[in-house]
């Protein structure tokens, strides 16, 4: 059973992958095509937010298999399906009844397909988490096991920042399920500390940046997961629907209402009969709740509260809802199951088949240049954002900041993406509207993505 799921998992994660990258990916992409791996770390890192194993890893990969879309992504696809797989060996060791439906149900969540699609850390980190709790779970018997619990811990903080709040879930686990092991816990945990030890210095200098640019931009800040109601609502709402999204809000509300109040009714189930498999509530409920808390008062002093970022704690999800399905009667359990499941699907199939839920739309922005730009004139783009345009487009890219009273050329074309966080005052479109400039052409793709043509009317 568990291997057709994997395989539909694989399936699912492979449909649609070769989509245009988007901004994030377009930087992981360039930093690993640009850089030697000693200034990959060294000089790239400290201008980003994340720690670098993530980074190392397609830096490798690239070189074998290519820079393409697919290339980029299929790392990510293989750490997706192994977590599906991990789920589902923690659920045999804290004994669910029916360890094969948290790993279907994460098989199928459009979340995790989309993540699983994406060159980034967060399928990564999310795999790293599980192999770390299923090994610590294995230690409460066997000793030994404190050795993969200490690298896989290890490899996670080097993949995410945010798997650090994994180690207090591990403590509690250990102090309320085997206490008689806390000291050995202890010692790997501390090791863990002495092995991040060499990232620290880089850590330092990416959380001043970080500090720097939320109170300088607070638009920013927002943007990136602040401490705010929308920020909070969106984890339960995303970990049950994906990425998925519709205009209307009163049928927004009302798909989210009803998976919504089923997870909180089985959630409630899991905590009154709690006593029933002490082990595996205390698992779930730890993993579920205490990264959630520690990051929402971090989040009172850095913006961390991006549900894309809690990516790791959704085996946790499906897991508590599988145990708070086991409580419940046979006909009951399967009538949520089948919900669950036809959610997960038609959320996922939507994703998948529907583009306009697909990330941003660069390739097609840039064939639209490609076939327009006969003169080719200069693309204006804001500075921190161009990465992704010079992944596909071959021609002259200029900065927003090139664009000044002494700007002389007679056409230029602008892509005013993410214009409401670095140039909230359109700065640049006023510049050229002074010097004459007239928007003759506009179009809009995918991903809040403007192509505009500004032709200088006063040229000669």
């Amino acid at each position: 059973m568990i291997f057709l799921i994997l395989v539909v998992g694989l399936f699912l994660r492979l449909v649609n992958i070769s989509q245009s990258l988007w901004l994030d990916e377009a930087i992981q992409a360039w930093a690993a095509s640009s850089f030697t791996l000693r200034d990959l770390i060294f000089k790239f890192m400290p201008t980003d937010v994340h720690p670098p194993l993530s980074y190392i890893v397609s830096f490798f990969t690239s070189k074998l298999i290519g820079f393409s879309e697919i290339s980029l992504r299929l790392p990510s696809v293989v750490f997706g399906v192994f977590t599906i797989y991990f789920t589902y060996k923690i659920a045999q060791k804290i004994k669910l009844k029916n360890p094969t439906l948290p790993a279907v149900l994460l098989a199928t969540s459009g979340l995790h397909v989309y993540y699983s699609q994406e060159a980034r850390m967060y399928s990564l980190a999310t795999l790293l988490v599980c192999l770390s709790l299923y090994f610590l779970i294995k230690s409460l018997k066997k000793a030994k096991n404190f050795t993969f619990y200490t690298i896989y811990t290890l490899l996670a903080v080097y993949s995410h920042y945010y798997t650090w709040f994994m180690l207090p879930v591990h403590l509690i686990i250990v102090k309320l399920t085997n206490p008689s092991k806390l000291k050995k816990l202890i010692v790997s945990q501390f090791v863990v500390f002495i092995g991040f030890i060499p990232i620290l210095p880089l850590l330092f200098k990416q959380l001043k940046g970080g500090l720097q640019a939320a109170l300088s931009n607070p638009n920013w800040a927002n943007t990136v997961g602040g401490l705010n109601l929308k920020s909070l609502s969106l984890i339960p709402t995303k970990f049950l629907i994906g990425r998925i999204s519709f205009d209307n809000r009163l049928i927004y509300g009302l798909v989210v209402a009803i998976p919504l109040l089923i997870s909180t009714y089985l959630l409630s189930r899991l905590l009154k009969n709690k006593s029933k498999n002490q082990t595996a509530s205390i698992v779930i409920l730890s993993w579920l709740f205490t990264p959630l808390i520690l990051a929402i008062l971090v989040s009172l002093k850095v913006p961390v509260l991006g549900f894309h970022r809690f990516l790791f704690i959704l085996p946790s999800f499906y897991l508590s809802l599988s145990l708070g399905i086991s409580y419940l009667g046979k006909p009951l359990q399967k009538l949520i199951i089948l919900i669950l499941l036809g959610l997960n699907i038609t959320t996922t199939g939507i994703y998948l088949f529907n583009q306009s839920f697909h990330r941003e739309d660069w390739k097609a922005l840039t064939q639209e240049l490609s076939l327009s730009n006969q003169s080719q004139a200069p693309v204006a783009i804001l500075a921190p954002v161009r990465t992704p345009l010079e992944y596909y487009y071959a021609g002259e890219i200029i900065n927003y900041q090139d664009i000044n009273p002494k700007f002389t050329d007679s056409q230029v074309w602008l892509v005013p993406y993410a214009e409401p966080i670095f140039d909230p005052e359109l700065q640049t479109k006023t510049i050229l509207t002074k010097q004459g400039f007239k928007p003759i052409f506009e179009k809009h793709f995918r991903g809040n993505l403007t192509l505009i043509q500004y032709t200088n009317e006063n040229w000669n």
